[in-house]
């Protein structure tokens, strides 16, 4: 029986994944990208979870909104980030405001990184901004766009799809990724610090 021999391999196998461009956004209290339980608001991150293409989600705000992207858009510079490597960005905030981020899991349908759906605070309870690493508050999300399939080796996952958003739908709801197969840990794809200046 191959049990014993897949459960001694499984400590030792494992995905890797690109970190696919994302966006970051700073908003202010009770905004949000999503909302587990509920469909996808509709707004771009469908674009973000399932191709790695925050476009349509950064043309969604408006131009005054503290939002931007990460690793570049489609049709531009598109550049998705290997182990070992790093994305460097400079926000500006106030107090009381939070910081969301979102990237695509890369070796998936539609499943995508993301703090919860209310982002982190920015600041403190005395107003002094945050520092240090947020990669803990880090979890992986299924958008519920787009059916799951094995991670790494579906073939309507971005790498392996003929084109963007061509798999097949799934008509679900946002939810933690509890889909029966196997991820690495958000905090082993990706580290997020943040340095205050």
């Amino acid at each position: 029986a191959p049990g014993p021999l897949v459960a001694a391999l499984a400590p030792q196998t494992g995905i890797v994944s690109p970190l696919a461009p994302g966006v970051w956004w700073v908003h202010g209290e009770g905004e949000s990208l999503f909302r587990p339980g509920d469909p996808d608001l509709g707004q771009g991150l469908e674009g973000v979870a399932e191709d790695g293409d925050p476009a349509a989600l950064l043309s969604s705000y408006p131009a005054d909104a503290n939002i931007g992207t990460f690793g570049g858009v489609y049709g531009e510079d598109v550049t998705p980030l290997g182990p070992g490597q790093a994305f460097v960005f400079d926000i500006e905030a106030r107090p009381g405001e939070r910081l969301t981020f979102a990237s695509m899991f890369a070796q998936s349908n539609d499943v995508f990184l993301a703090f919860g759906p209310d982002g982190v605070a920015l600041f403190d309870d005395a107003g002094a901004p945050i520092d240090g690493d947020l990669s803990a508050q880090i979890q992986l999300w299924d958008l519920g766009t787009e059916i799951n399939e094995y991670p790494g080796a579906g073939p309507n996952q971005a790498p392996r799809q003929a084109g963007p958003n061509t798999g097949p739908d799934e008509g679900g709801s946002v939810r933690l990724v509890d889909d029966g197969w196997v991820y690495p840990s958000p905090a082993s794809i990706v580290r997020l610090t943040i340095a205050a200046q």
